[in-house]
């Protein structure tokens, strides 16, 4: 039989360990920190792709607008200001279109003799300017004067229902969007049109708003004011 060799034990001086500890450590540094390089990496990249995609999705609901929005030629009996701003702004609403975006979209729709307005009004406001300055100058320029006088010369006619019906429809037909047309004025119109009696009684109450005249109007009809 052979002899076995004697394995011979080494030794490892501190020095010798205390340097293989330190490259053990460094080592094992050196792969976490690249793991979480890597990971940091990702996180970017994701965020990345996710805020491509918003841009994309944003870009195709403008293109979506574009081609979709109501054409408004201000064609005298063919248009009607109100009804297609209301139109727009719903458009705009359900797509998500960023309030920055709204006037450039609308100034594609606007053709025929509602073009050159465009053009005056974009020399007038910068590109900035909010939609509510849109909203504005297109209703008073295009709104029929006729809406205005009819909000004014309502009268009621039958019950305090149907006039309040009547006259919240003709009242957002006008869609006049001045500060001047305050909710105190409206109040005011309202009650101007009732029937005398009614309206007497409705001023001697003092309402601060339309809702409370048309509260007191209704309670005066039915006989509990």
């Amino acid at each position: 039989m052979g002899r076995r060799k004697k394995t011979r034990s080494i030794s490892t001086s501190p020095e010798v360990k205390s340097c293989l500890d330190s490259n053990s450590n460094s080592i094992s540094n050196s792969v976490s920190d690249s793991g979480e390089a890597k990971s940091k990496t990702s996180i970017e990249q994701l965020e990345s792709q996710i805020h491509e995609l918003q841009i994309s999705q944003s870009h195709l609901h403008n293109l979506i607008a574009l081609e979709t929005l109501p054409v408004f030629h201000c064609r005298a009996g063919n248009d009607n200001a109100v009804d297609w701003l209301t139109a727009s702004e719903r458009h705009f609403a359900y797509l998500g279109i960023p309030a920055a975006d709204r006037v450039k979209i609308a100034a594609t729709r606007l053709h025929g003799d509602a073009s050159p307005w465009m053009c005056w009004y974009e020399s007038r406001y910068p590109s900035t300017a909010p939609w509510s300055i849109f909203r504005y100058e297109f209703l008073r320029f295009f709104r029929p004067e006729s809406l205005i006088a009819a909000v004014c010369n309502l009268e009621q006619n039958r019950s305090v229902k149907e006039y309040e019906v009547e006259f919240l429809r003709v009242a957002a037909g006008a869609g006049d969007p001045s500060p001047e047309w305050s909710d105190e004025e409206l109040m005011r119109h309202f009650v101007g049109g009732l029937k005398e009696e009614v309206r007497r009684k409705v001023e001697s109450f003092r309402p601060k708003t339309l809702g409370d005249a048309m509260d007191f109007a209704r309670n005066v009809e039915a006989g509990n004011a």
